[in-house]
């Protein structure tokens, strides 16, 4: 895994993080195929599931912290679809969130 080179952390910090460049940062960091797939929404569970398949054991605790970052940042790309369905995000806002955190260089245990 490797970090974002200095031409995208440039980028992220003029004009906002892109899901282009969102993309290419989690496809050259590596770990990040199963967010990267077709799914167009995502629930917590699902997320916590995918980071363990990935090497990252992180609870769902740490994954609603996520998606309480898309909520806020993006929150065209959140949900709530209340009772058993929760919360959900959309493909883009995972793939924003985790590039992001990735870029800023935060920690994704726990």
């Amino acid at each position: 895994m490797k970090d974002p080179t200095d031409s995208e952390m440039s980028e992220m910090s003029e004009s906002g993080l892109t899901l282009a460049v969102a993309e290419r940062i989690l496809r050259e960091f590596g770990g990040y195929d199963w967010a990267l797939s077709g799914k167009r929404f995502w629930s917590i569970s699902e997320v916590a599931e995918g980071m363990r398949e990935a090497g990252l054991p992180i609870g769902e605790a740490k994954v609603r912290q996520l998606f309480n970052e898309v909520k806020s940042r993006w929150p065209a790309h959140w949900q709530d679809l209340k009772g058993t369905y929760g919360w959900r995000i959309s493909r883009t806002g995972l793939i924003l969130v985790l590039a992001a955190q990735t870029a800023e260089g935060q920690a994704l245990d726990g």
